[in-house]
């Protein structure tokens, strides 16, 4: 067999076909490599742009969902309030002026395990924030630590989960109390009471009676005290300040110093006030102690919950009454100090 002759100089080869060499694939390769990489692009904007969608639907959802809580509190509030006038109060207000009944005593009971429902489910929900608070309170103390552990990590990770679930349980918190209020007022409204009177019930039950800490202020107005709260506050602040040296005026030193006295004045006065609200009639000291097994089986928690609760409807109950005074900047019922008017009196 004759070998062919060779090409002849300058001679090049014609190229090779598409179909037949290994170029084609390689460019078919990249042609479709691209695609897939354009298709999961437009596919991960694509979910993207979804969850961007989703969170500000839920956000949106979420926040029509409050004004709908906030909306039925505050009706919820106002059918509350509403039965004062409905229902008002036989009892006086000073409690050693007030006769209790055993039916009276059976109303204040029949109040709280009508209550006892929603007031335990707050508890949980309660508990569950405060417990959440506190997850999140682990990351203030890893903040200053130059070398974090892996438990560390662990914790912050599960802190970071938690964020979530303290929006929920924020939102089941202001759920829950709408649902308490609107229960108190049905509950209330069954028992032929208004809030002023289970105010004075308690006050007579849980302060006079029973003389349980921190219920000496059912026994005072609303307005009363939050002067007294407010008058604390002041007197506690500057408990320790000396008023010396150059970071007072003259003038500072004196309105200072002047505001304090009507602070503690108001402090005397207002607690003097409840110290004589523990007195009580000999008769009604009887129809308590003949109850006293069953008054005290409610727990401080449930009776703190229900002063909260008339706190809260008393206090909305005042701004709504004055509202047009305070945007007008007049002066409001209470705004004077007895005390101040006295010593007036006095100096005349």
């Amino acid at each position: 067999m004759s070998t062919p002759p060779p090409p002849p100089p300058g001679h090049v080869p014609a190229p090779s076909s598409p179909s037949g060499g290994g170029g084609g694939k390689i460019l078919l390769g990249c042609a479709i490599g691209c695609a897939v990489l354009l298709v999961v692009g437009a596919v991960g904007i694509g979910l993207v742009f979804m969850k961007v969608k989703q969170a500000a639907e839920d956000f949106q959802a979420k926040m029509e969902r409050m004004e709908q809580t906030q909306r039925a509190r505050q009706e919820a509030r106002e059918r509350l309030t509403a039965l004062d006038e409905e229902h008002p109060s036989r009892l006086p207000e000073e409690t050693a002026r007030a006769a209790l009944t055993a039916e009276d005593v059976d109303r204040w009971l029949a109040v709280h395990a009508g209550l006892e429902e929603d007031f335990a489910k707050l508890s949980e929900l309660d508990a569950r924030m405060k417990a959440l608070e506190q997850q999140m309170k682990r990351l203030e103390s890893m903040e200053n630590k130059e070398q974090p552990s892996f438990s560390d990590f662990a914790e912050l990770t599960k802190a970071f989960s938690g964020l979530n679930e303290i929006v929920e349980v924020g939102f089941a918190q202001e759920e829950a109390r709408a649902r308490t209020t609107a229960a108190a007022a049905t509950v209330l409204e069954a028992q032929e009471l208004g809030p002023t009177e289970l105010r004075r019930l308690c006050a007579v039950i849980q302060w006079a009676f029973l003389g349980r800490e921190g219920f000496d202020r059912l026994s005072l107005s609303t307005r009363e005290a939050s002067e007294l709260d407010g008058a604390r506050s002041t007197v506690e602040l500057w408990k320790d300040e000396t008023f010396s040296g150059d970071d007072w005026t003259a003038e500072e030193r004196k309105g200072l110093q002047r505001n304090i006295e009507r602070s503690r004045a108001t402090m005397q006065r207002l607690e003097a006030r409840m110290r004589q609200a523990q007195a009580l009639t000999p008769e009604t000291r009887a129809t308590l102690e003949r109850r006293r097994a069953e008054i005290e089986a409610i727990s401080e928690e449930r009776s703190r919950q229900l002063m909260k609760l008339l706190d809260e409807a008393a206090e909305a109950q005042w701004w709504d009454g004055n509202e047009e005074a305070i945007a007008a900047g007049e002066p409001l019922p209470g705004d004077e100090d007895p005390a101040a008017s006295e010593g007036e009196a006095g100096g005349d």
